[in-house]
């Protein structure tokens, strides 16, 4: 059995997270399509997390990807959070995590709607 010491696994996670030198690159929706999503609740978040992963990136350069070419865009996520992710991945995030709160809101509104008259 190989081990794997403490050091290596940084190493990787740093490699995964794009966060070590040598994965540092990319566009906005490059770096969400990677991590599968950016956290996005607080809007500076983004930001800071894809410059984190890209220095290079101007707010410019962000600003364009998400609200020019939308390349990357806010969807809700899991717990009803904002992540940003690559146009392709939206399919995935609105499937997986927002159609079925949809279901539960839409269930909870018709609920609210009745006892209001």
């Amino acid at each position: 059995m190989r081990r794997v010491t403490d050091k290596q696994r940084r190493a990787r996670l740093g490699r995964c997270h794009r966060l070590a030198l040598s994965s540092r690159s990319g566009s906005v929706a490059e770096i969400a399509h990677s991590l599968v999503g950016i956290h996005s609740s607080d809007p500076v978040t983004v930001f800071l997390a894809a410059r984190a992963r890209n220095p290079a990136l101007t707010i410019t350069d962000i600003e364009d990807c998400l609200y020019t070419k939308r390349s990357a865009v806010r969807v809700l996520g899991m717990r009803r959070t904002l992540f940003v992710v690559s146009r392709e991945d939206v399919p995935l995030l609105v499937w997986g995590c927002a159609e079925p709160m949809v279901r539960a809101e839409t269930t909870r509104l018709e609920k609210m709607l009745l006892e209001a008259g």
